[in-house]
């Protein structure tokens, strides 16, 4: 039964640039138009911040990122997952 309940991954069906995105803001451990570098937008393939705006957004719609609470920046965070060495624990 464990196998076929889908992972928190599968239920958000990430497309390939929102998994790169968030890849790096596992990495960063958070991002906003003043974090993210000119290198990083041009390994995602975006010119500006406010170009992956809509994916951090889509990230954060799944539960896998969270706005952080800041006056003059959008800023994100991860949410992190649980391991899939994590055990779930179900009442019987």
């Amino acid at each position: 039964m464990k196998a076929a309940a889908p992972t928190l991954r599968q239920q958000a069906a990430l497309s390939v640039q929102e998994e790169r995105v968030r890849a790096l803001l596992l990495k960063r451990g958070e991002l906003s138009d003043e974090t993210i570098t000119y290198e990083d937008l041009e390994a995602l393939g975006f010119r500006s911040f406010s170009d992956i705006l809509p994916l951090l957004e889509r990230l954060e719609e799944a539960d896998l990122a969270h706005q952080l609470d800041q006056e003059d920046v959008k800023a994100f965070a991860p949410i992190q997952l649980p391991s899939s060495d994590d055990e779930i624990i179900e009442d019987p």
